[in-house]
């Protein structure tokens, strides 16, 4: 999940770049946590797509 990347950026790593030296807030926490679940199950599906397309 950590190297997963969206417009040849790291997601995860881009994110907490841009709010470095400083202390997140809870929401914004809360906002990571949920940017790391959808990149996790992004990487899911595309493994389901490609093993369901490698059945074809």
């Amino acid at each position: 999940m950590w190297r997963f990347q969206v417009g040849g950026y790291q997601v995860c790593d881009k994110w907490l770049k841009d709010r470095r030296e400083r202390t997140l807030s809870n929401a914004e926490i809360q906002t990571y946590r949920r940017i790391a679940f959808a990149l996790a199950e992004t990487i899911r599906l595309m493994g389901a797509i490609d093993e369901a397309r490698g059945k074809l």
